[in-house]
């Protein structure tokens, strides 16, 4: 995205929020031809789109009108992003049936 492109969506568009890899989201205020606004994003560095979250990936892509929230984490809470240990996916107490 050039120069141009950034100046012109920071300054006619409004910023709608910001995820924690420092993206910067805009929508636009005009309606366009499917009567939906405009969404935009503005990388941090370098043009990444796997550094989108999935929330926001959806609501740029009109999936939700809901502004993702950024999750704040309590010090109480467990951080689950991580499986540690997979689940146990084999039963034993399956019996083969023989003819």
């Amino acid at each position: 995205m050039s120069w141009i492109d950034k100046c012109f969506i920071t300054f006619f568009h409004k910023k709608v929020g910001e995820d924690e890899f420092l993206n910067q989201y805009y929508e636009s205020r005009n309606i366009d031809y499917l009567g939906r606004p405009r969404r935009f994003v503005i990388y941090k560095n370098v043009n990444e789109p796997t550094k989108i979250p999935p929330s926001w990936h959806a609501w740029l892509h009109h999936l939700v009108n809901e502004i993702p929230k950024n999750i704040q984490l309590f010090p109480w809470q467990k951080n689950n992003k991580i499986v540690k240990k997979l689940p146990k996916t084999s039963n034993l107490k399956y019996n083969r049936w023989q003819p």
